[in-house]
């Protein structure tokens, strides 16, 4: 790789360096994540974010025109997936695997930009780490960045808020072991107060009972969205983070290996037992609306029917005509509309969330897959029951 040296004019060496800056704050960030989850060996956590992104780095330094003809493709608006394989037939991730593989980098580096990585607690700190690092380039309060601190509060067992601190003080702490280098450092970021417009930022302050930011952009959100709820309803239940993660990723592995899904999606609902909001995603895109899923309770539609008892569903050709207009047209581009799996997730005959599948093709919803998902679903319910 090239080394630091000073400035340069040169589009493809300022993007190495942004490169460099991005694998450098994504080190530190692994390096506290991994002391803050206790691991024994956390400078190995650090060293594979590090080298997390190697397969763009050497794209810059050996081929830095295909890497602009791949930022050229984001500008446009396609996703950073799929500039890829337009250019180089692969992903980013898909290289930077081959490279360490192929340089015999260390295993937790290949872990950790393998695909089914994140079913690891290891490999999962690095990604983390990497995507928050990738994410901050351009602010820190953006959805995405928003569910990323969730995951770091998930991961270390620690609350939304508290992690917003840690991970903003570990910003300034990269540029304190950046600053004399000719890197960009994302701690700028953070020094500008009225770029704090990311309705996920807001959502978490206003559930931690602080007062909404006051911004000069007024609310489209509707009166009724900040009512609180009627003194009837349900409390949500109380369960770990930590264990809930645990068990949803151990399901969505089952699910992987015995149904052969494509996407699965878990999404809880809020304190109020009001809006299905998502919690974990897997085998989506980034940019996919599946990550945003969100849904208000309070219609009548299929989702809302699904939380009122444990119970699963199936949307397959049969049925679709009979169902379609209980899938709100606002929700369907997130949905594989052709045929999915949904069953809703009770704790203690309480309700906590609901889990989506979807699969490659029709072929694999059949009805033994469909009574295999009932059952993950069920399991899911009574072990977070039995152990939290």
């Amino acid at each position: 790789l090239k080394v630091l040296e000073p400035p340069s004019k040169k589009h493809d060496t300022e993007s190495l360096y942004e490169c460099y800056s991005r694998a450098a704050h994504a080190a530190v960030y692994a390096l506290r994540l991994a002391q803050g989850h206790h691991d024994e060996r956390p400078e190995q956590i650090a060293i594979a974010a590090l080298l997390h992104g190697c397969g763009e780095m050497a794209l810059w330094v050996d081929a830095p025109e295909e890497m602009q003809k791949i930022e050229q493709l984001i500008t446009s608006g396609d996703s950073r997936d799929h500039a890829a394989i337009s250019v180089l037939g692969c992903t980013l991730e898909q290289l930077s695997l081959g490279l360490a593989e192929l340089w015999h980098l260390p295993p937790l580096v290949i872990r950790a930009v393998s695909p089914d990585g994140a079913f690891e607690e290891r490999p999962l700190g690095v990604m983390i780490a990497s995507a928050l690092a990738q994410e901050t380039v351009s602010g820190w309060y953006s959805d995405e960045v928003a569910e990323l601190i969730e995951l770091t509060a998930d991961y270390q067992r620690i609350t939304p808020q508290k992690a917003t601190g840690c991970c903003h003080s570990w910003a300034a702490e990269a540029a304190a072991n950046l600053y004399d280098l000719t890197m960009p450092l994302s701690v700028y970021s953070l020094m500008n107060p009225e770029i704090i417009t990311s309705p996920a930022m807001e959502e978490r302050a206003t559930t931690a009972g602080s007062p909404r930011p006051q911004t000069a952009v007024a609310s489209n959100k509707p009166t009724q969205a900040v009512e609180k709820p009627a003194p009837s309803q349900e409390k949500s239940l109380q369960i770990d983070s930590q264990l809930l993660q645990e068990q949803v990723i151990l399901t969505f592995r089952e699910m992987r290996e015995k149904l052969g899904v494509k996407r699965a999606m878990f999404a809880r609902l809020t304190p109020d037992n009001r809006v299905l909001k998502v919690k974990f995603v897997i085998g989506a895109e980034k940019n996919a609306p599946l990550r945003q899923f969100q849904l208000n309770l309070d219609d009548k539609h299929l989702f809302s029917l699904l939380m009122k008892r444990p119970q699963c569903f199936w949307l397959k050709p049969a049925n679709r005509d009979k169902y379609l207009p209980l899938i709100p047209e606002s929700l369907q581009p997130s949905l594989e509309m052709s045929g999915f799996f949904a069953v809703s997730i009770f704790v203690r005959q309480q309700p906590l969330g609901l889990i989506y599948v979807d699969f490659p093709s029709l072929e694999h919803l059949t009805q033994e897959g469909y009574e295999l998902f009932r059952q993950l679903g069920q399991t899911l319910g009574t072990e977070l029951g039995n152990r939290d």
